[in-house]
């Protein structure tokens, strides 16, 4: 149950920030309040990947939707 709420706030954080293509782990401990290599062992233990993946892999789950819309070019995306 924590594993869930933890990996919510996670998600909702890097969505949050999706429009700043600069957004990375570092700028995501500061907005989760914990260092680096807890952040990477919750997120190994939850998920069984890494933060930087994480971050990639809901940026191109994104991205793929607005394309699928077709309201938008690949360059906008």
């Amino acid at each position: 149950e924590q594993d869930d709420e933890f990996m919510q706030k996670l998600t909702r954080t890097i969505e949050k920030h999706l429009s700043n293509s600069e957004f990375g782990v570092n700028d995501l401990c500061q907005e989760m309040a914990m260092s680096r290599s807890v952040l990477y062992e919750k997120v190994r233990k939850a998920m069984d990947t890494t933060p930087n993946y994480l971050i990639t892999s809901i940026r191109m789950q994104h991205a793929k939707a607005k394309l699928e819309e077709g309201n938008t070019s690949v360059a906008e995306v």
